[in-house]
């Protein structure tokens, strides 16, 4: 598009690493959204099976059951607690299972949520009112954070599309002004003046992805 040269071409591949690394942090930060977003579901009804009288191991099954029907049963947070609930049927403590759990599917909520559960379970607190009270907690951080993705998933899409902009326009301009941009492609200036421009994009491109990714 820049240069119409397959050397150019050949060259710039190499920065394909540091697209891959943007892309795989990318799908790695929507993975996390969704696990955490199901997690949510997960402790809402692991809550509410424990104010109902279960123990903290049967709320596990409870809970398993209740994400079969929101989630399928190949979902992560399903697979997760369903292992949990056999890790608990095997002989392992409630605690140690959530701990090897926040271990295998990191995210804030879900360490949160296991370090307050394990100290409320090895100290002997009030378990149900703890667990509730945490629940009450993640679920409105989690809610805020849905409102603020919901917010700003307009301005998201904009600026994919504001960056296949200038792609459309150089189409544009080959297939139809081929002689109008011929000296942006045939001279040294030319190949210069497009390298600037090609700069200019890059750091434009990585400066809207900046404003849109909002930390939560």
């Amino acid at each position: 598009m820049f240069y119409r040269s397959l050397i150019a071409a050949l060259i710039l591949l190499c920065f394909t690493p540091l697209y891959m690394k943007k892309a795989k942090k990318k799908a790695r930060s929507e993975s996390e959204w969704e696990l955490t977003d199901h997690f949510c579901e997960a402790v809402r009804s692991l809550a509410a099976a424990m104010e109902a009288g279960y123990s903290v191991e049967n709320a596990l099954k409870v809970a398993a059951s209740d994400l079969r029907v929101l989630y399928s049963e190949e979902d992560v947070i399903v697979r997760e607690f369903e292992y949990m609930y056999r890790q608990t049927m095997n002989s392992m403590s409630a605690e140690n299972a959530f701990l090897e759990f926040a271990e295998r599917k990191w995210t804030e909520d879900i360490q949160s949520f296991s370090d307050v559960f394990v100290t409320a379970k090895r100290t002997g607190g009030d378990i149900i009112g703890i667990v509730d009270k945490t629940v009450s907690v993640i679920l409105m951080k989690h809610e805020v954070r849905r409102e603020i993705r919901t917010l700003t998933a307009a301005k998201r899409f904009e600026t994919m599309i504001m960056k296949l902009v200038p792609f459309g326009i150089l189409v544009y301009l080959n297939l139809f002004s081929a002689a109008m941009v011929e000296g942006l492609y045939a001279s040294f200036a030319g190949r210069a003046f497009m390298t600037g421009v090609l700069l200019v994009y890059l750091f434009a491109s990585h400066l809207a992805d900046r404003i849109v990714d909002i930390k939560m």
